[in-house]
């Protein structure tokens, strides 16, 4: 029943996480004036089906997971953490962060086009 507890508390955390980060970035695009991150993926197919997915900051999900995940009562830490992040580092680090993971990449963004 332990690892229940843990899936059903880390499930918890990171939709408080992610409504957090919500918030924030609605917070920070009122404060700045700048237009606030798309959470949501939306692509339509061909044949007339909808995709819809949740496209979180990562580098903006992962203070507020660990917030959660460390201190008590753990959902009020995760929305807390979700909403410091994210209205405090907003997309800065995100760009960065990918930037950084195609560097460490084994192959080239050329190498990719040519196939």
């Amino acid at each position: 029943m332990g690892i229940l507890r843990f899936f059903a508390t880390l499930t918890g955390v990171a939709a408080a996480a992610l409504f957090g980060n919500y918030v924030g970035d609605r917070l920070r695009a009122r404060a700045t004036g700048e237009t606030g991150h798309q959470f949501q993926f939306t692509h339509d197919s061909d044949d007339g089906e909808t995709l819809v997915a949740v496209k979180p900051n990562l580098t903006n999900l992962g203070p507020a997971l660990l917030a959660g995940m460390v201190f008590r009562p753990r959902l009020v830490w995760g929305f807390l953490g979700g909403v410091l992040a994210s209205g405090l580092l907003g997309e800065h680090y995100e760009k960065k962060a990918i930037d950084w993971i195609k560097r460490k990449l084994p192959f080239r963004q050329t190498e990719m086009d040519e196939e």
